[in-house]
């Protein structure tokens, strides 16, 4: 489950499972294409992907599509549990992601702090959200002509301590009781934000993401990161489907309000004030601060002033479909040299399908 195939693969299986299985009808309804439409596959990708929003609107019909896609994984594909059995401390995080949002957790090791700064020390970064090939740029530069540089995938990848800390018994845990199925990793990224006296630009001003049916970000600052050097804001309780339609009854045309969330790609500080009422929070703390955010709330990352920030993040999703496929890297190489060996065992495997692989 790591190429383009894979997915195909595992996208024509999961519609022969909905198609019979009666209670997830509604669902089947929104992404089942025709038999000679089994080929192509961005026809299936694009009706998921429009369902994505439609789970973002309606609680009752994300549930389902919850429900479904944990069934399919353990029931269909026999992936093992990764949390069957989960712990007091895991319960009350989730419970707590639930509520708020958001969720400080145990502070990083300073020695893991250290080994992943000293190799990003050593990797390349790129001025642009994309990491292409001849656009590296060297940091010197980078803080003199843009926001935000970032590292490659591949190197994030590798990047020693990330996957193994996004993988261990609690934060997989959480992971996998908030979103109710068996995390997929769908992304691992960092990057660069420079300390910029002028305007803020792009995740720099307040947004929502929908990367997937349901889906929880976990963030690693290596830096120290206070008030003044580009703190996580976010809206608390914004992630809630109850709470976005009270905003959305409040409001004077509701369908103005449904533009501005859904449509409206950046929005200002004072529309969210205006819209929910609700005084954001700023998460800071030395480096090795940790936390998990479910980004479906409104959220950004602010525009540093004092000093540079460097921060990790890896995404659980819920399905394999990542917003920009690429090749994983491969188990026994050079690009995976700072994976531990589990990592090609199940249930972790599943977990890291498509970001390393046991065959090129």
């Amino acid at each position: 489950m790591s190429t383009k195939q894979d997915v195909h693969k595992w996208l024509i299986g999961f519609q022969t499972f909905l198609n019979r299985r009666p209670e997830f009808a509604p669902f089947a309804k929104e992404v089942t294409v025709r038999p000679r439409e089994l080929r192509d596959f961005d026809l299936i990708v694009g009706k998921h992907k429009k369902t994505w929003i439609k789970a973002l609107a309606a609680e009752a019909f994300q549930d389902m599509i919850l429900q479904a896609l944990n069934a399919y994984t353990l029931e269909d594909r026999k992936v093992p549990d990764p949390s069957p059995d989960p712990s007091d401390e895991i319960l009350a995080a989730v419970a707590e992601l639930k509520k708020s949002g958001t969720l400080y957790l145990p502070p990083i090791a300073p020695e893991t702090v250290s080994a992943m700064r000293n190799y990003l020390a050593e990797r390349p970064i790129y001025p642009s959200s994309r990491a292409e090939k001849g656009t590296e740029i060297s940091i010197a530069e980078a803080r003199q002509s843009v926001n935000v540089a970032v590292f490659s995938e591949p190197d994030m990848i590798n990047c020693p301590g990330l996957l193994e800390t996004a993988l261990d018994p609690l934060r997989l845990g959480v992971a996998r009781h908030f979103l109710g199925v068996p995390p997929t990793i769908a992304l691992a990224t960092g990057w660069w934000s420079f300390a910029d006296p002028n305007e803020p630009k792009a995740a720099q001003l307040f947004h929502i993401d929908v990367d997937d049916y349901k889906f929880v970000k976990f963030f690693i600052y290596l830096t120290d990161v206070d008030e003044t050097s580009g703190p996580h804001a976010f809206v608390p309780t914004t992630h809630r489907h109850d709470v976005i339609l009270d905003a959305s009854n409040r409001a004077v045309d509701n369908d103005d309000f449904g533009r501005w969330y859904i449509e409206k790609l950046r929005k200002t500080d004072e529309e969210v004030q205006h819209f929910f009422g609700i005084e954001p929070i700023h998460i800071t703390g030395p480096a090795g601060t940790n936390f998990m955010a479910s980004t479906n709330g409104i959220h950004k990352g602010t525009l540093p002033k004092s000093k540079d920030r460097l921060i990790c993040q890896v995404v659980y999703g819920v399905s394999p479909l990542k917003q920009t496929p690429y090749e994983p890297v491969t188990f026994g190489t050079t690009e995976s040299s700072n994976l531990p060996e589990n990592m090609q065992e199940l249930p972790l495997s599943y977990s890291v399908r498509l970001l390393a692989s046991a065959t090129p």
